[in-house]
């Protein structure tokens, strides 16, 4: 089950990040209903404690200027990049991108990679994804999949103005990412709660990726363009 809280964590992250610093959040959408511990169809929307926090988040990051949203194309995801434009001033349109639904960073047979998610559980699931021992011709290699993820926000964040982009995903893309990169507790928090992620910024030539106070340098991650 996805850690529960109500507290804004990334933006403890993003205040750590010079001003003036070209970043992206990349973080999961805000609140819904529905069991956490099941798939959840692409059309179900935020909750009334979704829209809260959304519009929360967004007039907690209005001192920077904020360049771009992207979302994935599920309800629930692009309502949170609206709330979120909401709360920075409602300015901000919102760009749909396959690469950040379900499917988009790692899964190559939809049906075969569902399946494995119902049948192991989520948290297994995740920690035999981590561990690659899950079929290569089924779920890109969680190797893969992270260079790939960082390399598609170094691409979006070196392609506007000096400023912030948000992108919002799902928890299923993030958490693979924080346990192989961070060391985040899967066992103990579960997949990564509503409206958390990491930053993604740049720092003297380099790119730095921080999630819960940990900086890790993934220069040598990124390369090329995805769409």
């Amino acid at each position: 089950m996805a850690e529960m809280t109500d507290n804004l964590r990334i933006l403890e992250d993003l205040k750590a990040v010079p001003e003036g610093t070209r970043c992206i959040l990349i973080i999961r959408h805000s609140d819904r209903d529905g069991s956490l511990d099941k798939l959840c169809p692409n059309g179900v929307g935020l909750n009334a404690k979704g829209v809260e926090k959304a519009v929360r988040l967004g007039k907690e990051i209005a001192p920077r200027p904020l360049s771009r949203m992207l979302s994935s194309p599920a309800v629930r995801c692009i309502q949170t990049c609206e709330h979120v434009s909401e709360g920075q001033g409602g300015a901000t349109a919102v760009q749909l991108s396959r690469f950040l639904g379900m499917e988009g960073p790692f899964i190559l047979r939809t049906k075969e990679a569902v399946g494995l998610m119902t049948s192991m559980g989520f948290v297994p699931f995740v920690e035999g994804y981590v561990r690659e021992e899950l079929d290569e011709e089924v779920l890109m290699p969680c190797r893969d999949m992270v260079a790939r993820l960082f390399s598609w926000g170094a691409c979006r964040m070196r392609s506007v103005p000096i400023g912030l982009s948000v992108a919002v995903t799902h928890d299923l893309v993030i958490t693979p990412l924080l346990v192989q990169q961070f060391g985040y507790d899967l066992r103990g928090k579960g997949l990564i709660g509503f409206l958390d992620g990491f930053v993604l910024f740049e720092s003297d030539h380099s790119l730095i990726a921080r999630h819960g106070g940990k900086e890790v340098d993934v220069t040598s991650l990124v390369s090329g363009s995805y769409d």
